[in-house]
């Protein structure tokens, strides 16, 4: 009888490893597909409330999944994808930063440079023209 009983703990328990292994792959899925989302789509309207509406999931949970898996809070790694295309524009120096501030996703140029000052330690224009005068 205990025998048994260890059999059918066993099997219960490889079930679910199973089910546990599954659920980390969607999630992954899932989080990488969120990923190319944000990559593909920098430029646009992007938030927590929208993403989440377009994955079909709980803001609160997309939050808590997404942090948990990738170690950053979904909002930081917008931003991240956001300044690292603008650090990318503002050394090919063609375009104005308002230009860039709107191109990269951010409609207050005022919350471009705070976020950008936070990432980098300088201003778009400090960046820009470090930038410019290291190709020189």
């Amino acid at each position: 009888m205990l025998l048994e009983l260890l059999n059918q703990i066993n099997e219960c328990s490889a079930r679910d490893e199973i089910q546990n292994t599954e659920k980390l792959s969607h999630k992954h899925e899932l989080i990488s597909d969120i990923m190319g989302h944000i990559n593909n789509n920098f430029g646009y309207e992007l938030s927590l409330e929208s993403i989440s509406e377009k994955f079909f999931i709980s803001p609160c949970y997309l939050s808590r999944i997404f942090k948990s898996t990738v170690k950053i809070s979904l909002i930081d790694y917008i931003n991240d994808v956001r300044i690292k295309e603008a650090k990318k524009l503002l050394s090919e120096g063609n375009l104005s930063i308002i230009e860039i501030s709107h191109r990269v996703g951010y409609k207050s140029n005022t919350h471009f440079g705070r976020v950008f000052k936070k990432c980098t330690k300088m201003s778009p224009l400090k960046y820009r023209n470090l930038v410019s005068s290291r190709k020189q």
